[in-house]
């Protein structure tokens, strides 16, 4: 709760005309904004969950900023989550997706906070599919659907250590078929949950007449 409510509080600090004229360009304001959206309709869900660890990676931790195209990529649509677009977009443009100060000694600290970020990023990413694949009542519906997932899954739980950003990233077909299908997540959910229950009735059946006659 403390940290919604300090959440809540950033986001009325960047919503004053001031901050607006000085800073028209913030992820964090971004990413505030769509966090109080989750908490005004009470939301819990994969893509807040991840937007509340995106929140504090870029607040407290890496206090980068979108370049301007990327801002108006990632942020002008609310209706489509812009941390998940952020989650996303990271990946396909290898991280260069920000702002630089133009002194060297600034920009310098910019690209090594970004290095550092790629070494999260495979485990934040894992962790998201992780929330989706919790949505669905088949555990497994997400392996189904995409097996090339469950490859990934494999390579950054057995070589971690050896598995670096770029070989993550050598994967970017698998992922953005992901992407492409979180984009109609609610005909996803449905479709796993439909197998789910026919599944059931399939065990069901084989239970109730266990010789096949």
């Amino acid at each position: 709760m403390n940290t919604i409510i300090f959440i809540l509080f950033i986001f009325f600090q960047f919503s004053s005309p001031t901050f607006s004229k000085e800073n028209p360009r913030k992820l964090i304001y971004c990413l505030a904004k769509e966090e109080e959206l989750f908490h005004k309709k009470k939301i819990q869900s994969p893509d807040s969950k991840l937007n509340f660890e995106l929140f504090s990676l870029f607040s407290q931790t890496y206090p980068l900023d979108l370049s301007p195209q990327m801002f108006h990529q990632i942020c002008s649509n609310l209706s489509q989550s812009p941390g998940r677009k952020l989650l996303f977009d990271f990946i396909k443009y290898d991280g260069n997706i920000f702002q630089f100060d133009n002194l060297t000694r600034n920009k310098e600290r910019q690209l090594s906070m970004i290095t550092e970020l790629k070494n999260l990023w495979p485990g934040l990413f894992f962790r998201y599919v992780s929330l989706v694949q919790a949505e669905m009542k088949d555990p497994n519906c997400i392996k189904k659907k995409f097996p090339e997932l469950n490859e990934l899954f494999l390579t950054y739980q057995y070589v971690e250590e050896e598995s670096s950003f770029d070989n993550f990233k050598s994967h970017l077909k698998k992922i953005e078929k992901f992407r492409s299908s979180l984009n109609q997540f609610m005909d996803l959910k449905k479709s796993c949950n439909q197998d789910s229950s026919r599944s059931s009735r399939g065990k069901k059946k084989q239970n109730s007449n266990p010789t096949g006659n």
